[in-house]
């Protein structure tokens, strides 16, 4: 799509912008597959195996198709698992040999599975949730016995193969809701023993050390969830990118050091992988590097701090765009009003990590430099980009006119996405799932409604909401 892009914006301006290597990639999509990687992980039961569909003598694993070119299948697998949001990382393989079981859900929720592996202790959970919020009676209970044990848990919610920011949430409301499903599952039992019958978990069995696994995957996990809620959205989130994969790779090195169990540490040692991979892809982009800088809250010493390796290009790479766009504004610029620094108070957050406290400015006082460029970067203090346009933009009229231009890049495609789904809902039935025709169809009758075409007929009304 960005070479296309490239080759439309060469052909009818001349200018080359060279998206397909300045482009960002989205970080909730890449956060997504860093999730995607550890859970595949500690996953590995059944790699490579399927159910099969009819019970002969037992069970009876049969290997999947094998792939011309594995690895680049299994890539683009991944990456298919999040662009729908339709897949399930850790879904439990469904058990077709409970065909004659007369309740509807138990083809729905599923099996239990192996409760030995973490995987299978996973599924065991995902199963019992599942189980209860598809049943309204159990629904039911589930509120009354939080009542009578006064519970202070959340309501459950399924996590049928969807994103893994919702599994997460299924599983943590869950897990502050253990009490009443442990209860739950006691009644069943007793219900069992004394009419009979099938049981209606399977005999699941959920103990304290199965809820203390979920509670520590809910733990790694929940770095991922805040991450992904602080950069999605339409605002300034490109100048925080380094940071954020840094506070990531820092957050999973601290928790592998502290880790014993083997599939924990491959879970963790995956993820600090894909998130190496992805850190380096971003620092490999002069549009991330110039918007870092660009930020007054890290500017040069987040590079000369935490990353080193690329502190000197990163430095030339500013002075170059700096002294183009001073050229540039030569002729506009005029006199500046100096203005004291301000330092402007942090945004508060209850989530704070250990780089968020790390002093990037130890050394930095009061320049009487003429330099803007050096000025900016030895000034006091830490800034939020806003307040820092708004009270320095006379004093610093290059790098002002150079932050509106950058700090306007989102590190996320999640705004957009959002944009499209409100076009498609427009669209009606012929919205044909945002497919290109019907993206298409809603941008060309803006343009004719924009260009003057007069509407009639059924498009009366319409044409006069639009006159105005």
């Amino acid at each position: 799509m960005t070479a296309e892009v490239d080759r439309i914006i060469t052909k009818k301006t001349g200018i080359n912008p060279d998206l397909s290597s300045n482009h960002i990639r989205c970080v909730c999509h890449k956060i997504a597959l860093i999730v995607a990687s550890g859970l595949k992980a500690i996953d590995t039961n059944t790699a490579g195996l399927t159910k099969c569909k009819k019970k002969t003598l037992g069970h009876v694993p049969f290997l999947d198709t094998i792939p011309e070119n594995p690895q680049e299948t299994n890539n683009n697998n991944q990456g298919a698992a999040f662009l729908s949001g339709d897949e399930d990382l850790d879904a439990p393989v469904l058990d077709q040999s409970d065909e004659d079981c007369e309740d509807e859900t138990d083809e729905l929720a599923g099996s239990p599975g192996n409760s030995e592996t973490m995987a299978g202790i996973l599924n065991k959970v995902d199963f019992v949730i599942q189980r209860i919020t598809s049943s309204s009676s159990k629904r039911s209970e589930f509120e009354l016995w939080r009542t009578k044990l006064d519970d202070p848990g959340p309501t459950l919610i399924a996590g049928y193969g969807i994103r893994w920011n919702i599994k997460w949430q299924s599983r943590d409301r869950a897990y502050q809701s253990r009490n009443v499903i442990n209860k739950l599952i006691e009644n069943e039992k007793d219900r069992q023993e004394r009419d009979g019958g099938k049981s209606f978990y399977q005999d699941c069995e959920i103990t304290r050390g199965d809820w203390e696994i979920v509670k520590r995957l809910n733990d790694i996990l929940s770095e991922f969830y805040f991450i992904t809620k602080k950069m999605e959205g339409d605002h300034s989130s490109a100048g925080m990118l380094l940071v954020e994969y840094q506070a990531i790779k820092d957050s999973l090195k601290d928790r592998l050091a502290s880790v014993t169990e083997n599939e924990f540490r491959s879970m963790l040692k995956k993820m600090i992988e894909k998130t190496e991979t992805y850190l380096s892809e971003a620092l490999s982009c002069n549009t991330i590097l110039l918007t870092t800088m660009l930020n007054p809250s890290y500017r040069l010493s987040i590079f000369q701090a935490v990353f080193s390796s690329h502190h000197e290009y990163a430095e030339i790479l500013l002075r170059q765009q700096f002294d183009k766009r001073k050229a540039e504004l030569a002729a506009t610029v005029t006199s500046r009003e100096s203005t004291p620094p301000q330092p402007s108070q942090p945004q508060k957050t209850s989530h704070r990590r250990p780089i968020d406290y790390l002093d990037l400015f130890p050394g930095a006082v009061e320049s009487t430099n003429t330099d803007e460029l050096a000025n900016y970067l030895g000034v006091k203090g830490s800034f939020t980009f806003c307040i820092f346009l708004q009270e320095h933009q006379n004093e610093f009229p290059t790098l002002a006119s150079l932050a509106k231009d950058y700090l306007a890049c989102s590190a996320t495609s999640a705004s957009v996405e959002r944009c499209f789904s409100a076009a498609a809902d427009i669209c009606g039935r012929d919205r044909g799932s945002l497919a290109p025709r019907t993206i298409e169809k809603s941008v060309s009758s803006h343009q004719w409604l924009k260009q003057g075409f007069k509407a009639d007929g059924d498009f009366e009304r319409a044409q006069v909401i639009a006159r105005k």
